[in-house]
């Protein structure tokens, strides 16, 4: 699904502008004192005051008025309503963008101009710093609210309504087309991720999301591979193995493993190597432990975490970036049940060598990574890139975030990665583009209950409880990870060091229905991660 151009229009060419587009949106910090006066509204002051003396809700909600002259006859008033102070943040610009495109839709108007009259200052008159990105986040939100999932537009045969929007500010002091073009790349990834996460249990199917994966790479510089024979997957990956073990009788239901590769077009520029592995359950049932009390609903929202890492990928090589190299291992399987099943109480010898002791069946995602995350050691120790590589795994793993951190993602770091500040770097950069992140810490107790006792077992799964009824549940499985792919023998004292960070991100991938549907799949935090390592 294309998404609108975003075409920069400068203040002066906007007179030779207005026959080309039908609506002027005016977003604009409101008080009781507005006055609305620049270049540009000049024009229209007449008819916004004439607004202002017979509507009272002017500046409290969005509106549209006549102006003779304006384009499309219509201008449309965004009002922000926010102090700019620590009680708010950028994301009320994110909410108004797609609460002005909703309106904008409703209108009838095909081709708006946006334009942004005041910024977000503080009393000393300078732009806050946590709104600084305010116009990037309102894009993405006016964008997000035009998307149409993969499964909807493929019924309806329809696209978005809107096929270019103009840009316009008042202060041009900066590169606004860049800025756009970082927009664009940002919403084309979060678009990749939300296609990928947002399908239904056989629309998305392992080989579909393979599928998906390489039609939107095939005119790209990325390189694809995809592992589709079992016979490899169980010598390779015999955790996602395990999991698949139920579902690979079902052809169409068969593991897969997805390996994307984006190489920066002059190596001599290479700061970073980033490395991510995702979890990508087509559908969860929990396994031989089986969800029950209707815990299984929306269980095919649990691919989340290779969506993502697809679309930063994809991000990449739009932007054509020349300082990271990217690699991603995205592990699409489907935890069914049957006389297959993996159960709990095995013990699976891991790529890494280490013997894992299963204790929870419904603990597939860690399975699902924890071979893909040994390739990444593997690769990072194979081309020695110990310096400037960042390994991530990214995954919807478990509910015990959303009751930790509601509806937020957390980072938790190895002590490699919090010596980079990879977290904090997550937390600061997601705060002013409007995706926030929370840090959590691995403790040594995480460590303490997932070590095997060494003689049948080196490493326990995880417990035979829910994530939402266990103490630090979001935190002790980046332990087990730590131990199945022997990071653990890369920690800050080593001789080479990796810095590895896990990002549970089931809290903030999908929204909460208000009815009985399955709900919006949000493409968060893309933009976080994005704008935290591909900047």
């Amino acid at each position: 699904m294309d998404i609108p151009k975003l075409i920069y229009i400068p203040k002066a060419q906007y007179s030779s502008q207005i026959s080309n587009y039908d609506g002027l949106i005016v977003v604009f910090n409101y008080s009781e004192s507005i006055s609305l006066k620049t270049s540009i509204l000049d024009t229209y002051s007449k008819e916004i005051f004439d607004q202002f003396k017979i509507d009272a809700s002017i500046g409290k909600n969005i509106s549209i008025i006549h102006a003779e002259s304006a384009p499309g006859m219509r201008i449309i008033l965004v009002p922000i309503k926010s102090k700019f102070d620590d009680t708010d943040d950028v994301r009320i610009y994110g909410e108004i963008g797609r609460k002005f495109i909703e309106r904008v839709l409703e209108a009838g108007i095909k081709k708006p101009i946006i334009y942004f009259a005041t910024e977000p200052k503080n009393n000393d008159g300078n732009i806050n710093k946590d709104f600084i990105n305010f116009k990037q986040v309102t894009l993405l939100g006016a964008l997000s609210g035009l998307y149409i999932p993969l499964e909807a537009r493929e019924f309806l045969n329809k696209s978005h309504d809107i096929d270019e929007i103009g840009v316009m500010v008042e202060n041009e002091t900066e590169d606004i087309s860049e800025q756009l073009k970082i927009v664009e790349a940002y919403q084309e990834g979060r678009q990749l991720a939300q296609d990928i996460g947002g399908t239904s249990p056989e629309r998305g199917n392992p080989l579909q999301c393979a599928e998906i994966i390489e039609n939107i790479f095939k005119k790209t510089t990325v390189d694809v591979k995809i592992i589709k024979e079992y016979s490899i997957i169980e010598k390779e990956y015999p955790l996602m193995a395990a999991v698949g073990r139920s579902s690979v009788c079902v052809p169409k239901h068969a593991p897969c493993v997805v390996k994307l590769t984006y190489k920066s077009p002059d190596q001599t520029k290479v700061k970073d190597n980033l490395f991510f592995v995702g979890k990508g359950v087509t559908f969860d049932s929990g396994g031989m432990d089986i969800k029950v009390g209707g815990a299984m609903r929306g269980m095919c929202r649990d691919k989340g975490g290779a969506s993502i890492c697809a679309g930063i990928t994809y991000i990449a090589q739009k932007l054509a970036l020349k300082h990271v190299n990217i690699t991603a291992y995205l592990g699409f399987v489907r935890n069914s049940i049957g006389s297959h099943s993996y159960v709990c109480d095995e013990v699976i010898v891991s790529r890494s060598g280490r013997r894992v002791l299963v204790a929870n069946t419904d603990a597939e995602g860690r399975m699902t990574m924890g071979d893909l995350l040994t390739e990444a050691r593997e690769n990072v120790i194979t081309n020695k890139l110990y310096e400037n590589a960042k390994i991530f795994t990214i995954a919807t793993l478990t509910g015990h975030v959303g009751r930790a951190y509601g509806p937020y993602p957390a980072a938790v770091e190895n002590g490699q990665a919090v010596k980079k500040s990879v977290g904090r770097t997550l937390q600061d950069i997601g705060q002013i583009w409007g995706d926030p992140f929370e840090v959590s810490r691995i403790r040594r107790e995480d460590y303490m209950v997932v070590k095997g006792n060494g003689i049948t077992e080196d490493v326990i799964q995880g417990n035979n409880k829910p994530s939402t009824m266990t103490n630090r549940a979001h935190q002790f499985p980046v332990a087990f990870l730590n131990l199945v792919s022997c990071l653990d023998k890369h920690g800050t004292n080593s001789d080479n060091p990796i810095a590895y960070t896990h990002l549970d991100i089931a809290g903030c991938y999908g929204k909460v229905p208000n009815n009985w549907g399955l709900g919006e799949v949000t493409g968060n935090p893309i933009v976080a991660i994005a704008s935290s390592f591909l900047k």
